[in-house]
């Protein structure tokens, strides 16, 4: 069974909209919430780049699999690449696959 988490991200528009975030349980060792936590990165932390209007100035795809690639930071400050799938558009749900911290440039 999926949970949902609810976030809200500002776009590069006026009216703010809410995203909902699936996270997979996290002790399914397939899922995606293992994954991150796997790499190091917390689920809050996947959350708070989500949700960073700033984040989603900077949209890149993932070389490996076309998804959408977000650079941003959490609350606390800590750079990170999110890798997502989007689900459904409108209202906005997606799926986090990865999430890693960028080497400097």
């Amino acid at each position: 069974m999926l949970s949902i988490a609810t976030g809200s991200i500002l776009p590069c528009t006026p009216d703010a909209m809410q995203i909902q975030v699936i996270w997979d349980p996290e002790d399914d060792p397939a899922g995606n919430s293992a994954h991150v936590l796997d790499g190091g990165v917390t689920l809050r932390e996947v959350d708070e780049v989500l949700s960073d209007p700033d984040s989603w100035v900077a949209v890149a795809r993932s070389a490996s699999n076309g998804f959408p690639l977000i650079f941003g930071k959490t609350r606390a400050g800590r750079r990170l690449a999110v890798v997502f799938e989007i689900v459904e558009e409108d209202p906005p749900v997606v799926v986090p696959s990865t999430a890693y911290e960028p080497a400097r440039p």
